[in-house]
């Protein structure tokens, strides 16, 4: 597609942590964790993960939301 850099905005340490270093690689996620990160590092000139203030993530919280209301069944290529 394209995409040489990649930012990852959250608003939870321990996710930013999981995703820049190992961490967490021995709880239950650790394995999806590892893949995360090889994969990000493998397919992307930069990759990176910033922790920012819940306040400034309320547009990803709304699109969490419409998308567990969302029905898959009433999607329309």
């Amino acid at each position: 597609m394209g995409i040489a850099h990649v930012a990852l905005d959250t608003n939870l340490s321990q996710l930013r942590d999981a995703m820049v270093a190992s961490v967490l690689d021995l709880s239950v996620a650790g394995g999806l964790f590892q893949e995360i990160r090889s994969s990000a590092y493998d397919d992307f000139i930069l990759f990176s993960v910033t922790k920012i203030h819940r306040s400034c993530n309320s547009l990803a919280h709304e699109l969490a939301a419409m998308g567990q209301s969302w029905d898959p069944s009433q999607y329309h290529h």
